[in-house]
């Protein structure tokens, strides 16, 4: 499985190069006032540091020698392996991240990025993956045949180019391949409203996740109003389900929703997720249930839609306030196709949604349309059949 291999190839990027063992790259780092990490999701590798203004060469050189030339120490590796494997064996004590999980399997087929295997299934593929096969897939991904490179800050230009060129040249041997190109997915083939327990001992508050696919990409129009509509509905404290739910009621702690797993190549989920005791799962659901129904029914006020875009807008620039979260800002706008200037245009983009366009969205992507309900916890035999004698 790609994604896996793909995984462990990202964790290994810093442990070493075949020009320099991970001590020596650690204390340039250190020399440069720099420090940098890698990420992928379904279509990037991605790759963000920071340095003092004049650590920007060297940092420059230390991430292109670990894209282009790791060492894939064996050691390293199964330290690495070992090291995700416990992760692994962690999330799945979790009862917010089992009932997502599985959420996620109800939802999507198995070939979608978006699907979530059994943990079982992820430890057994990590322990099958050898160094070979993190040699054969950072031979393919290095044949992409172009990346975005985004600087915010003070920077020397000599350096940055002079890294640059230099960092270009060690991929000329990579050969021509290819170019990667994204499928576009946007709807599962796979969704079953039905409703679908998971066992978990010793633990007696139980998380809900419920929800549904939406056949949008982030590059479409209706993504913002989709987004917006979803805010307002669970995206922070003074949503309608904290207000209703916890506030209200006090039927639980916290309460929220929103749209997960939507990219530039497929479509995602809306996903409304729930921490409830065993005494208040019924009628917490219930009247989850009964909030989401409403507002699909109903629609968002325009008193609603102003206020969230204000907070949108507002808690947007905060994330904006490094020149790293800038950066990323910015980069993401590229790979979606918005240009260099996204963080201004994202934030002109949610001042003109309308009210007419989220109840639109509402109407099209989400009224009428049956969740899966996912729950995750010790579940008692009363409350199991209560709960399966609802679908």
């Amino acid at each position: 499985m790609d994604e896996f291999v793909s995984d462990l190839l990202i964790r290994m990027l810093d442990k070493g190069t075949q020009v320099r063992d991970r001590f020596e790259i650690s204390h340039q780092l250190d020399m440069a006032g720099a420090e940098r990490s890698y990420a992928s999701t379904d279509e990037y590798l991605h790759f963000r540091g920071r340095s003092v203004a004049k650590g920007i060469g060297p940092l420059m050189d230390i991430i292109f020698e670990e894209l282009s030339a790791p060492c894939f120490d064996p050691t390293q590796f199964s330290s690495v392996r070992a090291q995700f494997d416990h992760a692994v064996l962690r999330s799945m004590e979790s009862t917010s991240s089992m009932a997502s999980d599985q959420l996620q399997r109800m939802i999507y087929s198995p070939d979608h990025p978006n699907y979530q295997f059994l943990g079982s299934t992820v430890r057994l593929a990590y322990s099958d993956t050898s160094v070979d096969d993190l040699v054969d897939r950072h031979e393919h991904v290095s044949r992409s045949p172009a990346f975005v490179l985004v600087l915010v800050g003070s920077i020397d230009e000599s350096a940055v180019l002079s890294a640059l060129e230099k960092g270009i040249a060690r991929f000329a041997d990579s050969g021509g391949g290819d170019p990667i190109t994204v499928p576009i997915e946007r709807q599962s083939t796979r969704f079953s409203s039905r409703t679908r327990l998971y066992s978990m001992r010793d633990k007696q508050n139980l998380d809900v996740a419920a929800g549904f696919p939406l056949p949008i990409l982030r590059s479409d129009a209706e993504f913002v109003p989709a987004y917006v509509a979803s805010y307002i509905l669970g995206g922070n404290f003074s949503s309608r389900l904290m207000q209703q739910v916890r506030d209200e009621r006090g039927l639980t702690y916290g309460i929220r929703s929103g749209l997960s797993g939507v990219t530039v190549g497929h479509g995602g989920h809306f996903q409304v997720a729930v921490t409830l005791s065993q005494q208040s799962l019924l009628e917490g659901l219930g009247v989850t249930r009964k909030v989401v129904a409403d507002y699909f029914a109903e629609g968002a006020t325009t008193a609603e839609v102003e206020q969230k875009k204000a907070t949108i807008r507002g808690s947007y620039s905060a994330r904006l306030s490094t020149t790293l979260s800038l950066a990323a800002a910015i980069r993401q706008g590229v790979e979606l196709g918005y240009g260099p200037h996204y963080p201004d245009t994202y934030r002109d983009e949610i001042s003109r949604v309308a009210v007419s366009d989220i109840n639109e969205a509402i109407a099209t992507y989400f009224r009428d349309v049956p969740m899966a309900v996912s729950v995750a916890g010790t579940i008692d035999e009363t409350t199991a059949a209560a709960l399966l004698r609802e679908e």
